[in-house]
């Protein structure tokens, strides 16, 4: 507000006295200096808020889900008995009654299921069934696209669901997004790479987002990824002169990094 005073001069906001109004003097603090500094104070103070809410912050990522009109209604025995299964189960990745809706519409309506280790999972449907919503909200706000995850970074992830949790290793995507990212690995169905990085590069900087120090811990996983993908043939090839096989390749590379126990693709 103060800056769009200033530019159409109303209170004579440019005038200082009999002194005339230049553009040197433009960039003083009772004129366009007050407004920029405003913009830079509350760019790192709204940015640092994110970054701490997203790493798992005592403030919950999304409000208590209230009782809806669905809530009495009759529970199929089968879908009954999973529901106590999953909630008892100590298996690599528990989704528990998980309900997301888009503006009051259930795409995803109490949904329980388990995936044991060295297992492969798949959800097969109908289109509009809720695959999608349902694998988004196991991943939700963990695909590491940096800059994609930098910008987004945010409004409390990807999508959280309305109600219920998803457990990676016994450890809640909703309460502790930060841990349980370092268990999940995610190959995106469209190919998310950078044209100005080598392979190389693209894993080193991949490893550092999971976690991994610098030196030999990094260099030994970078390493052991591209010769189990077959790039490291390519590793200071540019990504974008790979084959498109060899570029799927790398994307599946990224989400091995940090040797994760879960990997969605």
């Amino acid at each position: 507000m103060r800056a769009c005073l200033v530019s159409i001069n109303l209170f004579s906001l440019l005038c200082d006295g009999d002194i005339p109004a230049s553009s040197s003097t433009l960039g003083q603090i009772t004129k366009y200096g007050g407004p920029i500094l405003y913009l830079f104070v509350m760019g790192f103070i709204l940015f640092g808020i994110l970054v701490w809410v997203d790493s798992g912050s005592i403030l919950p990522r999304r409000r208590p889900s209230s009782a809806t009109s669905d809530s009495d209604r009759p529970i199929p025995p089968d879908v009954a008995t999973e529901a106590k299964l999953v909630s008892e189960s100590r298996d690599l990745l528990r989704v528990l009654q998980v309900t997301k809706s888009y503006d009051g519409d259930n795409v995803v309506d109490d949904v329980s299921f388990v995936v044991p280790r060295e297992t492969i999972f798949a959800l097969l449907g109908p289109n509009g069934a809720g695959k999608t919503t349902t694998f988004n909200v196991i991943r939700e706000s963990l695909l590491f696209d940096w800059r994609v995850h930098l910008l987004t970074m945010w409004i409390g992830g990807n999508i959280v669901p309305n109600a219920g949790d998803v457990l990676i290793n016994g450890v809640s995507v909703i309460r502790h997004p930060t841990t349980a990212r370092l268990a999940l690995g995610v190959c995106p169905q469209f190919t998310a790479i950078d044209a100005q990085l080598t392979v190389r590069q693209h894993l080193m900087i991949y490893g550092r987002l999971k976690g991994l120090r610098r030196g030999g811990e990094l260099e030994r996983n970078v390493d052991s990824v591209m010769r189990a993908t077959e790039l490291d043939i390519f590793a200071d090839r540019l990504a974008n002169k790979l084959s498109g096989g060899n570029q799927r390749k790398l994307s599946l590379a990224i989400a091995l990094m940090g040797t994760p126990h879960l990997i969605a693709i």
